[in-house]
């Protein structure tokens, strides 16, 4: 309940104190297992990343409610249980989410598990982009389906033991699979008879060149808007509850987005969240590759506090950035602008 009430606080204070993000967006490694079409990590060759004690020192001097640990495949790094223990131990987070595309099997399971130990609520995201064929075929990797169907079942039985576990299907819907969630779904029940449509976290794919690097891709096509709305309507009578609201409005602002392709509500990012890259670099988000520094280099609250830096805040604010709506600079906007959002549903 105390670290609830002080996300609560932080949330608050970050639109006031702007060297305080409430939410750290980290991908631990650029190391993935996945050979996606809608990403190319998997192409980065990556080498010096942050160090075990390189991360320690940074969890010291700074504090989140909310970490985001992501890749590459967050579950390749043998330290990963290691970083999350030093980031409960010095941020004392809320809060806690990891994505995984499975294919590492019972070892992710037993990372995820250690994981799952700790003194924070942890969401884990297992990603599915398709029925069997599609899904293997955007991963990249024959079998990726079964896989994840595997580490689905095995972590939903360890929710039912570890009440602060929360387990979803990442669903990201592209120009390779628009159209597909119902038959994706409806194969998924084959497999899981119990499962639900809340089981399923759905955003759309984005563009970005110093995240993603896939500048290739192609987005934001008409024909999204009546996927969205399929998911939306077989989300209908879905119990009241924060991620179910947090999902439903993410979902009903993607039509906005991608009818205008604008950010459909005043971003958050560096008031409300940061992305730091495996090497220390620090950006506003996923998608803006504005580097402002690297905290080899100095510290966070150096970063945050240059003019260089405020500049781009102010930037953003005007909405004079790459404007993007996915859930990694969604959410902690959403939360955010929490006290207007509020406002107007009721």
């Amino acid at each position: 309940m105390f670290r609830m009430l002080n996300l609560a606080k932080n949330v608050a204070l970050s639109n006031f104190d702007l060297s305080k993000p409430f939410m750290l967006n980290f991908a631990v490694t650029y190391h993935c297992n996945s050979r996606c079409l809608t990403c190319s990590i998997w192409k980065k060759k990556s080498r010096n990343e942050l160090t075990l004690e390189e991360i320690e020192k940074f969890a010291k001097e700074n504090r989140f409610s909310w970490i985001r640990f992501t890749g590459g495949e967050p579950t390749l790094r043998s330290d990963i249980v290691e970083i999350a223990k030093v980031f409960e131990k010095y941020s004392k987070p809320y809060f806690v989410s990891i994505p995984t595309n499975s294919l590492l099997g019972e070892l992710a399971y037993k990372r995820i598990e250690e994981i799952s130990k700790l003194n924070f609520r942890l969401a884990i995201t297992v990603s599915l982009d398709g029925y069997r064929e599609l899904h293997d075929y955007i991963r990249g990797v024959k079998g990726n389906f079964d896989k994840a169907i595997f580490l689905f079942k095995k972590l939903k039985e360890l929710e039912e033991k570890r009440k602060n576990l929360i387990v979803m299907f990442g669903y990201t819907i592209s120009d390779f699979n628009v159209g597909a969630f119902e038959k994706t779904f409806n194969e998924v029940k084959k497999e899981i008879p119990d499962i639900k449509i809340e089981d399923f976290h759905v955003n759309i794919a984005h563009i970005s060149k110093h995240f993603y690097s896939n500048k290739q891709l192609k987005l934001h096509q008409e024909k999204y808007i009546n996927e969205i709305k399929k998911v939306i309507e077989l989300r209908k009578g879905i119990g009241f509850g924060v991620i179910s609201e947090v999902e439903n409005f993410y979902l009903s602002k993607c039509i906005n987005y991608i009818k205008t392709s604008k950010t459909p509500i005043q971003c958050k990012a560096l008031v409300s969240q940061i992305f730091l890259d495996p090497y220390g670099n620090v950006y506003p988000c996923t998608i803006w590759a504005k580097k402002l520094g690297n905290i080899r280099e100095e510290s966070l609250k150096e970063i945050l506090e240059k003019e260089e830096t405020k500049k781009v805040r102010e930037q953003i604010k005007k909405g004079e950035c790459p404007n993007c709506w996915t859930p990694c600079e969604a959410h902690p906007s959403i939360f955010g602008n929490a006290i207007e959002l509020i406002k107007n549903k009721f």
